[in-house]
């Protein structure tokens, strides 16, 4: 089986272990794949001339693509787990102690996942400026002779 191939999980938390779960999917984001990417970004910036066409830059790109995917996998998660909530918030009434457990509600996350949400944020507008140099940069300018 391949090292990359994704499951999805699913499994449950409380109510009052929801904000730790989000902080830790949180956390994931931006402590492993936003360090990740940054790598990845410096290694393809400092490519010149043939660089651009190796085996390496190939790896690189595809690397950074997996990255941006995985993060975008997580921040989904933490998007419906955050949605989810606030939605039954608003349509849970008071609780009355009856000796009753809450109920456990099923949180699903594919195993990638991280910290705060404008940091994260600010990490992706970085990233799509660097990319953006990345690609300007690797332009071919053409000229025309008469």
């Amino acid at each position: 089986m391949k090292e990359k191939t994704r499951v999805s999980l699913q499994y449950g938390i409380t109510l009052d272990e929801l904000p730790q779960e989000v902080e830790r999917l949180s956390s994931k984001i931006t402590n492993r794949h936003f360090r990740e990417l940054n790598n990845l970004i410096t290694r393809a910036s400092t490519c010149s001339g043939d660089d651009y066409v190796s085996n390496v830059y190939l790896d690189t790109i595809s690397r950074i693509k997996q990255c941006v995917l995985d993060i975008d996998s997580v921040a989904t998660d933490i998007e419906s787990i955050v949605t989810g909530y606030l939605s039954m918030d608003d349509e849970v009434p008071e609780e009355q102690d009856n000796g009753v457990e809450e109920p456990v509600v099923p949180v699903t996350v594919t195993d990638q996942v991280s910290d705060n949400t404008r940091e994260m944020i600010d990490q992706m507008r970085l990233f799509r400026e660097k990319q953006a140099l990345i690609e300007n940069e690797q332009k071919p300018t053409t000229t025309t002779e008469d």
